[in-house]
């Protein structure tokens, strides 16, 4: 059992970086627990920022509040919180756990997913070995990582200590949205296997999209079991298998056990949201959800979440459900920041869903960083690269997301897609070359680069790029 001070819980994977500059421990392992690997590159500005922060406060001040938010004055967010975590000292070795549906073993799908990250050689790339059963280990940017199954943790050779840091999308199984495991069983696995971590850092992972509002809980449950709380223990373990049942089809079973666990509990507002997804009753399923969200607001519906889990969680935007959440949009009245965040991830998801020009539409409603969003722009231009006549405009947005980290590597081979289009191979190279300085391990920029030295002749060239 943990003491509560060593087991923070808190809504997105990021806020795991000032818990760890705060604890001020040599650099360590850390047994990390996602579906997703969060260490895409930073720049240099954004560590020298973090490099001069002298207190906890002034590290969290640099988080992004919000992944749909562009602002430059954060350095770090959801996506490359380990790369600064690294950079910064904070950790040297990754043990990634990934969830058995997230391929590896230099699977396509893998491949894919590492070459695309910027700063990654094919040094690096080629580096990993087997080291048995399912386990992996090789690095990444410089920062050590061993991949495997949880129950493979004992073999891999960990000591002094070790810090947990999980993001609950880890147990959610995407499209299909189920728990593929008792949260519980993995959690006790690899405490037997590695003893008590000295620090656990556990994200909800729901604002963002990545985890069904549903499944919150997790966090809860992972929380009560490492501390030992057991009365708060029994009632998330109830609940998960009332949602296995619901799951599995058992609907009486699994409201009958909900209903229990409101009586017994109706202090905690998780049972009264799953008891509502299971009613067909309109009346009482809307009772149940503002019962919920009187507990906890985070149960309340956002716009913002609810489009953007929709490309997070690789689920069908549907052209009606998208048109009542475009209605929707104009009758809730939200606060600017909220309004901003609902519109770009309605924009995000209609750009990608074959929509750009009612995506363009809410962008230009936006202001300040927003007025830019790299993702919408990226997006919406990218739907236009064989139009002749959006040529000059096409060009001004990539040219704009290339001005920002996140999606500059993609925006610069684009505008090499976009003078290929328009038969200038010469200025396509340019930006193809740049592209693949700054991911040298993509085949995209390589396999460009070697479309155009075939199409300018430059056959040596073109020999040694293939």
């Amino acid at each position: 059992m943990l003491d509560s001070a060593n087991v923070f819980l808190f809504e997105e994977h990021s806020s795991t970086l000032p818990v760890w500059w705060s604890r001020e421990v040599e650099a360590r392992t850390v047994v990390y627990l996602d579906a997703h690997l969060d260490l895409q590159k930073t720049s240099p500005e954004s560590l020298a920022a973090l490099e001069a922060c002298d207190d906890i406060e002034a590290v969290r001040r640099l988080e992004a509040p919000s992944h749909l938010d562009p602002s430059p004055r954060y350095s770090y967010g959801i996506e490359n919180f380990l790369y600064a975590a690294h950079e910064l000292g904070l950790i040297e070795r990754l043990v990634w756990v990934s969830p058995p549906h997230i391929p590896r073993r230099y699977s396509p799908a893998l491949l894919a997913y590492m070459q695309q990250m910027d700063g990654i050689e094919f040094s690096e790339l080629t580096g990993f070995r087997e080291q048995g059963g399912n386990v992996l280990r090789g690095s990444l940017l410089g920062l050590d990582i061993t991949i495997c199954d949880f129950d493979e943790l004992e073999s891999i050779g960990i000591d002094n200590g070790y810090s947990l840091d999980i993001d609950i999308d880890y147990f959610v199984e995407v499209p299909a949205d189920r728990l593929w495991t008792d949260p519980a069983r993995v959690i006790e696995s690899i405490t037997a296997q590695l003893g008590e971590p000295d620090l656990a850092t556990i994200s909800r992972a729901v604002g963002s999209g990545f985890t069904p509002v549903a499944f919150r809980f997790v966090a809860d449950y992972i929380h009560s079991q490492l501390t030992g709380k057991t009365r708060d223990f029994d009632y998330y373990q109830r609940l998960y298998s009332a949602i296995l049942d619901l799951d599995e089809n058992r609907i009486a079973e699994g409201s009958a056990a909900c209903r229990q666990l409101l009586d017994d509990r109706p202090d905690l507002p998780a049972a009264y949201y799953i008891a509502a997804l299971c009613t067909g009753d309109p009346a009482r399923k809307k009772q149940l959800l503002e019962e919920s969200c009187r507990l906890d607001s985070s149960y309340c519906f956002d716009l913002a979440r609810e489009a953007i889990g929709l490309l997070h969680r690789k689920k069908p935007a549907k052209e009606g459900l998208l048109g009542q959440f475009l209605a929707t949009l104009e009758t809730l009245d939200l606060p600017h920041q909220k309004r901003e965040q609902a519109e770009i991830a309605l924009a995000r998801v209609l750009a990608a869903s074959g929509d750009p020009g009612k995506a363009q539409i809410l962008l230009e409603r936006q202001t300040g960083d927003f007025a830019n969003h790299d993702d919408v722009l990226l997006a919406i231009a990218s739907s236009r690269l064989s139009d002749a006549d959006k040529y000059s405009d096409t060009r001004r947005m990539f040219e704009l997301v290339c001005q920002r980290e996140k999606n500059a590597t993609l925006a610069t081979i684009c505008l090499g897609d976009l003078e290929l289009a328009q038969r200038n191979p010469e200025a396509a190279l340019d930006h193809y070359a740049r592209a693949h300085d700054r991911a040298p391990a993509w085949m995209l920029p390589l396999e460009r680069l070697l479309t155009c030295y075939r199409d300018l002749g430059l056959h040596e060239k073109a020999a040694r790029t293939r």
